[in-house]
């Protein structure tokens, strides 16, 4: 596979948990430039990523009890529209969680840029740019290849001949022709 550039990685800390019957919970995790991954250790081992793009912001909190030990809580909040993942992480007990707040909205900053751009590349080669209303139509070239007319939507070539015809760039026999063409007589 493609290698990973792991900018951070860091787990929960004596996370004990009564789910688990007390015994010790081991939620690992990783932040790549594209990925937070979390692994949840109870029972199976889940395994969950959250794409850099749909984190909207961290919040970092940390207890007293936590900065005895140097520990703090981020909580990243996930929230896009292509995003239907789970709308929130808590990391409990993370070490750096100063340093990993930075890091994720940095980051998430440039994924969410480059997603937007992304999207907005794919929609326009999709939908081909409009031409606006007011611009005169282009002529097309008396002979024109007959697969271009053919694999366009013939209603809208029709109305097009019949501008055309109105016009007076087509006579009526041109028209009546291509009309035929089109629809395939």
């Amino acid at each position: 596979g493609q290698s990973m550039t792991i900018l951070w990685a860091g787990e929960s800390k004596d996370l004990t948990s009564a789910v688990s019957g007390g015994k010790l919970v081991k939620n690992s995790y990783k932040v790549t430039t594209d990925f937070i991954y979390v692994d949840s250790g109870l029972v199976s081992s889940s395994s969950e990523q959250i794409p850099m793009w749909a984190v909207r912001d961290v919040d970092v909190k940390q207890s007293m009890i936590q900065k005895a030990r140097g520990l703090f809580t981020v909580s990243i909040r996930c929230q896009h529209d292509d995003f239907t993942g789970r709308s929130s992480i808590v990391m409990e007990d993370v070490e750096n969680g100063r340093e990993l707040r930075d890091l994720l909205n940095q980051h998430a900053e440039t994924a969410r840029r480059e997603y937007q751009q992304r999207a907005q590349t794919q929609h326009v080669n999709y939908r081909g740019a409009p031409t606006p209303p007011d611009m005169p139509v282009a002529q097309a070239p008396a002979h024109s290849e007959p697969s271009a007319t053919a694999s366009a939507d013939p209603l809208a070539q029709l109305e097009k001949l019949a501008e055309l015809k109105e016009r007076g760039i087509l006579t009526d026999d041109e028209f009546a022709a291509q009309k035929a063409k089109l629809l395939g007589m």
